[in-house]
């Protein structure tokens, strides 16, 4: 948290805490978090709880303008591991009440409770390499994380007109707009550099060069359903878009449609995760403002990037007309023949045409803005909103927070959101460090161990290698004084943070 703190600050100078003990605590909480993450399920970017654990290097990833105490190393693979997966519309309980032991579908809460778009999230982002390390008056990171994500989206009117039927249309067109998704597996190279450019405003800036591995997404989605009230024909129109940068072989008919897909014959796992023929370029940018007596406000766009996709490419354009007149006596005594007629005129309505052009995608933007309030030396409150930008529509999240340092090696904070339209989101986050090692576990959603009940599953977790925590180099190593004023750790903050002249004995404690 940084805010401005009376005195030395006493958080983060190791003394008995910072031994034997606590390494062997910290390897039993790796363990831990190594079996949630085994039986997490394969889960977009969202760590509400962690936000505001500056301590913790990995928050840098929601806003840039943190800069770790030390010098860290995380290491390959277990330094973060995050994963999420989420729904804006329901959960498994209301979708599919139990009534009588029995699952049945509720129909009547798909079309009046779901919003005009929902969204589905999953993903998976891990750091294959990340270090930190303070330079004259800048802090810089590099990072290197693979990301997997899954985005789908639909409007209420997919499950509306199903469910009541083309009748309530009569003389109308019924529109069925947006619904569809993408998959993304992409590898992100980012360097950061933050630093302060006024007594009170820090800054942080983040590119990042990605490589797109693997893609499918959607555009164009329309289907117009039109119901004649003088004859009460049905007319049906729409059309689709289909990009893809897969490594498969499509078999299509003679009429264009998609008979089967495989994967390429030959095809190593080093072919996808090696592949660097799909470039993109994003950035991020964050900010932390300390100038009010107790308060901190910070802000970060995240993602504002796009891909380039030009390796084994797939595009399909389809669209269709359908026009349904009615039965007739005849047609009712041919059924099985008038079935078999409109199978092929469904499918005759359809013509896809196949490209292989290079096309774009843009990522997801991700925005916070929050702000704490340092309740004493130890526990500040904050309120942090994010916003997810996605196919024109704003997808808002709010949370309550409480941020504590518990001890010189603890630190806990506690949230509860309003996020993906639900109430049901309680978090909790932790790390505990040495001037070693650090490890760190989170979740925005407790409640998440009753699973058919939530919309939100989420869990981030890590160790780091600290250095440069103890003593200045080149110097003895003293006698470790439990948060001496002397200790190298807090000379290095009061540089990096500018003390003001005329506020020699406060200090802004990242």
């Amino acid at each position: 948290m940084i805010a401005k703190n009376q005195g030395t600050p006493e958080g983060f100078c190791y003394g008995p805490y910072g031994g034997r003990r606590l390494r062997g605590f910290m390897f039993v909480l790796l363990g831990i978090g190594l079996v949630l993450a085994l039986n997490a399920p394969v889960l977009a970017q969202q760590n509400h709880t962690l936000f505001f654990m500056d301590e913790v290097p990995q928050a840098s990833a929601l806003n840039p303008a943190y800069a770790s105490r030390c010098t860290y190393i995380g290491l390959p693979l277990i330094s973060s591991f995050h994963g999420n997966i989420a729904h804006t519309g329901f959960s498994y309980n209301q979708v599919f009440p139990e009534a009588d032991g029995a699952r049945i579908v509720d129909f009547h809460y798909l079309e009046q409770r779901l919003h005009r778009l929902d969204l589905f999230t999953s993903g998976v982002h891990v750091d294959l390499f990340s270090f930190g390390l303070h330079r004259r008056k800048y802090f810089f990171s590099f990072r290197i994380t693979d990301k997997v994500e899954a985005m789908g989206h639909y409007p209420n009117a997919l499950f509306e007109l199903p469910w009541r039927g083309n009748s309530p249309f009569v003389g109308e067109t019924a529109i069925v707009k947006r619904a569809g998704g993408n998959f993304n597996y992409y590898r992100e190279f980012s360097v950061s550099a933050s630093t302060w450019i006024s007594d009170d405003l820090r800054v942080g800036l983040r590119p990042k060069l990605l490589f797109g591995k693997l893609n499918i997404n959607t555009r164009q989605e329309k289907f117009l359903l039109t119901t004649r009230s003088e004859d009460y024909r049905i007319e049906a129109e729409g059309s689709y878009r289909i990009n893809a940068s897969l490594p498969v072989v499509i078999r299509q008919d003679s009429s264009g449609m998609i008979r089967s897909v495989r994967l390429k014959d030959g095809l190593s796992w080093q072919d996808v995760v090696l592949n660097a023929k799909n470039p993109g370029l994003a950035v991020d940018i964050g900010a932390v403002y300390v100038g009010w007596d107790n308060w901190t406000l910070y802000g970060s766009l995240l993602d504002l990037g796009v891909v380039r996709w030009a390796d084994e490419l797939n595009n399909f354009e389809a669209t269709h007309r359908f026009r349904f007149e009615g039965l007739d006596e005849g047609d009712l005594n041919t059924a099985g023949d008038y079935g078999q007629i409109m199978r092929d005129s469904l499918r005759d309505s359809y013509t896809v045409e196949r490209t292989h052009k290079p096309y774009y995608t843009f990522r997801p933007l991700h925005t916070y803005l929050g702000m704490t309030y340092q309740l004493n030396g130890s526990m500040a409150a904050g309120l942090l909103e994010h916003n997810i930008l996605y196919r024109g529509r704003i997808f808002p999240s709010l949370t309550l927070s409480l941020n504590s340092r518990l001890n010189d090696w603890a630190t806990l904070a506690v949230s509860y959101s309003y996020n993906q339209y639900s109430f049901r989101n309680l978090g909790a986050a932790f790390s505990v460090q040495s001037d070693k090692l650090q490890f760190y576990a989170g979740a925005d959603n407790l409640l998440a161990v009753d699973v058919l009940n939530v919309r939100n599953i989420n869990l981030r977790w890590g160790l780091n290698i600290f250095f440069g925590c103890g003593n200045q180099p080149g110097e003895k190593a003293p006698g470790r004084q439990r948060s001496a004023s002397g200790c190298y750790w807090i000379k290095k903050q009061q540089q990096q943070n500018k003390i003001l002249p005329d506020k020699h004995k406060k200090d802004k404690a990242w």
